[in-house]
């Protein structure tokens, strides 16, 4: 009986961390603009936690001033990272921000596999690299930019420059040929790439998909701002105003929403979901599988706990 005492107070001190406040699959961290104390060129902006059926869990943080639009994303740990005033932190469930990194004017950002990040600077027609450390990589001038994303090859970084689509390969570092300049095309703004090599846009004053081949194979007439894949990868977040709406890419139906996510917004900025499937963050399919850590502590744990157990039994 003793054995089995130790062995439940081990597993408890092991599993207790994980039922601390966190971030679950589905969760749905939303940014937005709100009525502002100071003057221009100030912003003031709040990020607001809803799990995967729109219910509010929280606020999480209220800028006021901000210097930029706060934009956000998740590791597939369910770390969340936010733009804040030019610099990259994490963001936890309970609202505390880790260290910021270096500023680079952050306004969007894309994570790789590895870890690295690439961001698009604003105001400023600069792309960064930053290490998963969040120390300060690489740079090049690319003109004036708006959103970022990496496809799943962790090479070619897809950006929105007014009217085009452009493309640069982070491992060669040199610039590519467009993915698409379409004449008298619309204002392109946040993208996500998919595993096919397509791409989402945000093309005002709609939504675009295009092929791989960057021609356009369907529109997707809304306003707004926000745009993050859903986890299923067939439908995608979008956001109007002060609600949140997901989208049907096959049909452009619209399967949940108006979600109200905060009163005082005057517009959705950004949107991350966790476990969102986006192209660069596909599991490496060359990389051998391993068991989280605290899989392997409470192994550990459960391991020593039935040593100690035979031990006792035969002593």
């Amino acid at each position: 009986m003793r054995a089995l005492r130790v062995f439940v107070c081990i597993a408890l001190a092991v599993a207790t961390p994980a039922f601390a406040q966190q971030f679950s699959p589905g969760d749905i961290v939303v940014a937005g603009t709100i009525p502002a104390t100071y003057g221009w060129p100030w912003l003031a902006q709040k990020v607001i936690w809803l799990d995967s059926t729109g219910a509010i869990k929280g606020t999480l943080l209220v800028l006021d001033p901000a210097v930029s639009p706060v934009d956000l994303t998740f590791a597939p740990d369910g770390t969340l990272y936010a733009s804040i005033d030019g610099h990259i932190r994490t963001l936890s469930p309970s609202g505390a921000l880790g260290p910021p990194s270096p500023n680079v004017y952050a306004s969007r950002m894309t994570r790789a596999r590895d870890g690295r990040f690439l961001v698009s600077s604003a105001p400023g027609d600069t792309l960064f690299e930053l290490r998963p450390d969040l120390s300060a990589g690489r740079q090049v001038i690319l003109g004036q930019l708006s959103g970022v994303d990496l496809a799943a090859d962790q090479c070619t970084v897809y950006y929105t420059q007014g009217t085009s689509i452009g493309r640069f390969d982070v491992c060669r570092w040199i610039a590519l040929p467009a993915f698409a300049t379409p004449a008298g095309g619309p204002s392109y703004g946040n993208l996500r790439v998919l595993s096919d090599g397509g791409a989402l846009v945000r093309a005002f004053p709609s939504y675009e998909l295009r092929n791989r081949f960057g021609q356009l194979v369907r529109q997707y007439p809304a306003p707004g701002h926000g745009l993050a894949l859903a986890r299923d990868g067939g439908s995608f977040w979008r956001g109007e105003a002060q609600d949140l709406y997901r989208v049907d890419i096959a049909t452009g139906a619209t399967l949940q929403g108006p979600i109200r996510v905060d009163e005082e917004f005057e517009q959705i900025w950004s949107i991350a979901v966790y476990g969102e499937p986006r192209a660069a963050l596909a599991p490496d399919p060359t990389a051998i599988p391993m068991l989280p850590l605290r899989a392997l502590l409470f192994l550990a744990a459960l391991l020593g706990a039935v040593a100690l157990h035979c031990i006792r039994r035969n002593s």
